[in-house]
């Protein structure tokens, strides 16, 4: 029976270690304004995008959008599309446009609306290393 379970857990040990794990960047805005353009990371390797998901504080919404791009000065390609993001628990999950971003790539946020006081923008990106 010992025998069974350490063969049993050497296979579950094997199996994990090919699961890709979650990685995550956060950045908040403190009153953000309807024409943010904020380097958000770069990234050293390709990603694949899993979920990015903002909440916030305060009265009012925020309207937003992620673009990644080997050169920041570019136009960049969208991560996300437009996402009004106006939960102040759960947060709100941005539609995926592009999810795979190439290696020494920078994404940034960009902000197309914003309205209300007191308002902290957080934006949640996670992400598995390819």
């Amino acid at each position: 029976m010992i025998k069974k379970c350490l063969s049993l857990a050497k296979l579950l040990s094997f199996f994990l270690a090919f699961v890709p794990s979650l990685s995550a960047q956060t950045i908040t805005i403190e009153s953000p304004t309807s024409s943010e353009d904020l380097t958000f990371f770069r990234t050293d390797d390709a990603i694949t995008v899993q979920e990015v998901i903002a909440v916030r504080t305060g009265n009012g919404s925020t309207n937003f959008r992620l673009r990644h791009s080997t050169n920041r000065a570019a136009g960049g390609t969208l991560v996300t599309n437009n996402l009004n993001s106006n939960s102040k628990s759960v947060g709100n999950i941005a539609p995926l446009s592009d999810s795979t971003i190439p290696a020494n790539s920078w994404i940034w946020l960009e902000t197309t609306g914003a309205s209300g006081t007191n308002v902290t923008f957080t934006v949640d990106l996670r992400y598995t290393v390819d």
